[in-house]
């Protein structure tokens, strides 16, 4: 089993048309759509509810 939701985000992102843009402070990451919000994805994603939360801004309807 995959420990934290961080893969599992970045790959639901990556199916949106999310990419990735550059580092934010502390071990957060900015992904980037044209049509959509920035996402800030933290490499350290432990809490399901913050990955529901991330994916619901970035317009995903798959919840975990």
């Amino acid at each position: 089993m995959v420990q934290g939701y961080y893969a599992l985000v970045i790959k639901e992102l990556k199916e949106l048309g999310y990419f990735y843009d550059r580092n934010a402070k502390g071990s957060h990451e900015i992904w980037r759509c044209k049509d959509r919000e920035d996402a800030i994805v933290p490499r350290n994603l432990n809490s399901r509810h913050t990955a529901n939360q991330i994916l619901k801004t970035a317009g995903a309807s798959k919840k975990f």
